[in-house]
């Protein structure tokens, strides 16, 4: 090869190289840093100078107007600086300024000599100064650049100014001459481009059970200062202590609750990494969240578990921009796992096939219900299940639920007698926790007896023979007795009406309800007679009204026992005793009597009356004793003629109205009574008295 085609050759990849260089120039242009400047907008001290920042606040120098100091130097001139962002670095803070040396505002290269010393200052602090510059006719250009240190001094750049200061120069005054500046800037970098993390409008706190939806607990925004970002990473940090432990999975959601992350289930530890993110963000402000999910009860740490009021924020996050801002709080939200506490003062308390208990409730503010456990002949060992709501005789393990209830007893009735319970009660709150262990009640077990009766004569009441069972008006008021002054005379028909009380805690079985009475001081009672037993101060006494035997109702005239259930009775008009009645402890009955005094009562004698069982006062309680005085005035009955009532006696026998209302007058010979009434006319009228007496000796009943 010739050293000719050489030399071309060489030319030719030298050419190539350069071509290559520009090309890769233009396509890869060096990175231009943007900036922003201060410029003089304000006058802060004036001192010596003439003119001031509107000379020198171009955007592009120029000396065609310029503020100057007085001869003679030791001048100062300190201008605001337009506002300017942090830029958030330390580096490029640069002054620039152009000054020359003037004699009365003109240049000047004669006279004495001049320096000039500028600086920066945020308010009246000292921030960095540039070297003193000697001055001269000609306008010439400085700049210094700040350290580091110097940069990071700053912390407000909407404050800063610039200093210029002229040095003193004196001797013979017309050799004065003083230091003129024609423009200045500050130049810093632009500020980075950020995305600002920011509080949202926060739910309010809430306390959640276990096993609920998601909820939310934090609003946080995003929003870039300029353009945009794309965040794909998210830190949220949560709070207190453990309150990882009762939450199932926590989410970060746009606005809708669309997901933005990767859910994290079960989080294991306060600080959580969410991955696998697409925030968008924009100029526009843009809310997203961070909701959590409590575990379920089947989930939570084991009873008494625990109850924690968490907190979560966003800490950190990675996108292209530099981070700005704080998510500085969220709601509270209350997970509530933890257990209620224990009932107190239980006891069990046993009855006729039933057990009563009785306890104090806790005094938890979420305190729901109690939920008593039972089982026959063992002891509970088993516990209710969190988060389930029972109702009464459903099994829990081997036992039965035997109370539901938020008061501070109850009755487990329907229980066989002889057979011991074992109980054990337990509280919940309204969150479905249940009280750790639970309370054995004094007194479990308890076996359930057949209790007695108490068989109380509860009211009674006099009541005129003048209608049927529901209809006839009563004599006297409730539980008065008759007295002499009523004008109730010997053989006259009353009815008495008697409530009887079961009180007791165990049933009244076959109880046939017996009435007797009793004189003076009852205390000697004898059966009321009837037709088919022997003669007493009284006996019963058929009516036209009632059938004997029949059932009565429940009667307005006189007060029930309260509590307590009417069942029917009877009514007793020819027999002194009804039929076999039972009466359970939560019952009553209404029972009435016919009766009549017979011809050996007594005027102006107490009598007391009673029930009992064929003769029998076990279990029997008299509160009340109906009680009747007979009247010893005269009775004027209007009747028929009287008639001769028997043989061999002499005894007269008065005409009577329908109903037997006299009493009986006398005895026959043979020694059976003989039923007579007043003596009257034919007409009506009132005729003489017949006063019945015993025959003795011959002596018959006489007339007056």
């Amino acid at each position: 090869m010739t050293f000719k085609k050489y030399k071309k050759r060489k030319i030719n990849l030298i050419l190539t190289v350069i071509s290559l260089s520009l090309s890769v120039s233009l396509l890869f242009p060096a990175e231009v840093l943007a900036a922003q400047f201060g410029r003089p907008s304000s006058n802060v001290t004036q001192s010596g100078f003439t003119n001031g920042f509107a000379q020198i606040d171009e955007v592009t120098a120029s000396d065609a107007d310029f503020a100057y100091g007085s001869n003679g130097g030791g001048n100062t001139l300190e201008v605001g600086l337009s506002s300017v962002t942090d830029p958030q670095v330390s580096s490029g803070h640069t002054i620039r300024y152009r000054v020359a040396k003037v004699d009365g505002g003109v240049l000047s290269s004669s006279g004495n000599s001049v320096t000039a010393t500028v600086s920066l200052y945020q308010g009246g602090t000292p921030i960095a100064s540039d070297t003193d510059r000697t001055v001269n006719a000609t306008w010439t250009e400085y700049s210094f650049t700040l350290s580091a240190g110097q940069a990071n001094s700053i912390t407000n750049y909407s404050d800063l100014r610039i200093r210029i200061v002229d040095s003193s120069n004196g001797g013979n005054p017309s050799n004065r001459r003083a230091g003129a500046i024609s423009w200045a800037e500050l130049e810093v970098p632009d500020p980075p481009i950020t995305t600002t993390l920011d509080d949202g409008t926060d739910p309010g706190n809430v306390t959640l059970a276990p096993e609920v939806s998601a909820t939310d607990l934090d609003l946080f925004t995003f929003q870039t200062s300029t353009g945009s970002d794309s965040i794909t990473a998210i830190t949220v940090t949560l709070a207190p202590s453990g309150a990882f432990n009762n939450i199932a999975k926590v989410e970060i959601t746009d606005a809708s609750n669309v997901d933005e992350c990767t859910d994290i289930d079960n989080p294991a530890s306060l600080t959580l990494n969410f991955t696998g993110c697409s925030l968008a963000v924009t100029t526009s402000e843009t809310s997203f969240k961070v909701r959590i999910t409590p575990k379920t009860h089947a989930n939570m740490p084991a009873v008494p578990g625990a109850s924690y009021a968490v907190t979560g924020t966003v800490t950190d996050w990675t996108g292209t921009n530099t981070h700005a801002g704080t998510d500085t709080d969220s709601a509270t939200v209350t997970i509530d796992n933890l257990s209620p506490g224990n009932v107190t003062s239980a006891t069990a308390s046993a009855g006729n096939a039933q057990v009563v208990l009785d306890w104090t409730n806790p005094g938890d503010t979420d305190f729901s219900e109690v939920v008593v456990l039972r089982r026959a002949s063992v002891t509970v060992s088993d516990t209710p299940v969190e988060g389930t709501n029972y109702s009464i005789t459903d099994p829990v393990g081997d036992s039965t639920v035997a109370c539901v209830t938020s008061s501070e007893t109850c009755t487990d009735s329907g229980l066989t007698n002889g057979v011991e319970y074992y109980y054990k009660i337990f509280a919940k709150d309204d969150k479905r926790n249940y009280a750790q262990n639970g309370v054995v009640p004094t007194g479990s077990p308890a076996t359930p007896t057949a209790g007695d009766p108490d068989i109380v004569q509860f009211h009674y009441r006099w009541r005129n023979d003048s209608g049927d069972e529901s209809s006839a008006d009563y004599f006297k008021g409730e539980d008065t007795a008759i007295s002499g002054d009523d004008n109730v005379n010997i053989g006259d028909r009353k009815r008495l009406r008697i409530v009887i009380s079961n009180a007791g805690t165990g049933s009244a079985d076959n109880t046939t309800f017996r009435l007797e009475h009793s004189s003076s001081s009852c205390s000697v009672w004898v059966p009321v007679a009837t037709d088919s037993s022997g003669e007493t101060h009284w006996r019963t006494s058929l009516t036209d009204d009632v059938i004997d035997g029949s059932a009565t109702t429940d009667s307005s005239g006189l007060t029930n026992p309260g509590g307590k259930t009417f069942v029917a009775g009877e009514f007793k008009s020819e027999e002194n005793q009804t039929l076999g009645i039972t009466l359970s402890n939560t019952q009553f009955i209404e029972l009435e009597f016919s009766i009549r005094s017979t011809n050996d009562a007594e005027v102006g004698l107490i009598y007391c009356f009673r029930v009992t069982n064929a003769g029998s006062t076990t279990n029997f309680t008299f509160n009340v004793t109906p009680q009747i005085i007979l009247s010893s005035k005269p009775k004027p009955v209007a009747g028929g003629p009287p008639v001769d009532g028997g043989s061999g006696t002499g005894v007269l026998r008065g005409g009577g109205n329908k109903k037997d209302t006299s009493p009986p007058v006398e005895e026959s010979g043979d020694g059976t009574e003989v039923e007579g009434g007043e003596v009257g006319d034919s007409s009506g009228d009132v005729g003489m008295i017949f006063v019945p007496v015993r025959e003795r000796a011959g002596m018959p009943g006489i007339f007056i």
